[in-house]
């Protein structure tokens, strides 16, 4: 089946929000993790995981934000990573939700959040082609 992307400007917006919400949060959990740990009330491997995860997808959303023609087969890819991590997220929301902080909880629900609406918004910016 073959694509079209319906705003390839739009879409690379969006593509750099995706890599820069997922970068930072790699990024800050890898660098600090014994504050993340505390501040958020999640443990460190369960926080290593999710920023490794997340800054691994910021390097496909940068790989696909960077050139000038969006490649489809990568984009289909990190909105298919988007909405497998936002189920994901759920599950850890369902598993961590005692232990965490207020500003964890907050973190794991924006988490499926940002996810889910990133999916969304990618999935939106393309159509079948005829």
């Amino acid at each position: 089946m073959s694509y079209k992307i319906v705003n390839n400007d739009f879409l690379r917006l969006v593509l750099w929000i995706d890599f820069i919400c997922g970068f930072s949060t790699g990024i800050c959990g890898l660098l600090y993790p014994d504050f993340w740990s505390k501040f958020l009330g999640l443990n460190h491997s369960f926080l290593f995981w999710i920023c490794l995860i997340s800054l691994s997808y910021s390097v496909l959303a940068f790989s696909l934000a960077i050139v000038k023609k969006t490649n489809v087969m990568g984009l289909l890819l990190l909105i298919r990573t988007n909405w497998l991590w936002t189920l994901i997220s759920l599950i850890f929301l369902f598993f961590h939700l005692i232990g965490a902080t207020l500003i964890g909880k907050i973190f794991l629900i924006g988490q499926l959040f940002i996810a889910a609406l990133l999916a969304y918004i990618e999935g939106k910016q393309l159509i079948k082609s005829i």
